[in-house]
């Protein structure tokens, strides 16, 4: 959740293989398309971690779209999970 309550923080993690060959950028572009994208952080993979991405989306947005747009960009198919 963002400091306002406004906005819940997801994370995709392990990413190798698809959105680290661009450093994220496509995957950037696919989650934005999900709502009002109010946090974005990067990390690039290393020898032992896949890359990772943290974001911010609203609370409200279509059922699937982090789904959907993970696969656009090039991900493998997968349901969110909230933890």
């Amino acid at each position: 959740m963002d400091d306002n309550g406004l906005a819940m923080r997801l994370h995709i993690y392990d990413i190798r293989n698809w959105a680290d060959k661009d450093g994220g950028k496509e995957l950037h572009k696919q989650e934005k398309g999900c709502g009002a994208l109010t946090f974005w952080d990067w990390t690039d993979a290393t020898s032992e971690n896949g890359a990772s991405a943290w974001f911010d989306l609203p609370y409200f947005m279509k059922a699937g779209c982090v789904e959907r747009a993970i696969k656009t960009a090039g991900g493998p198919d997968l349901q969110c999970k909230k933890i």
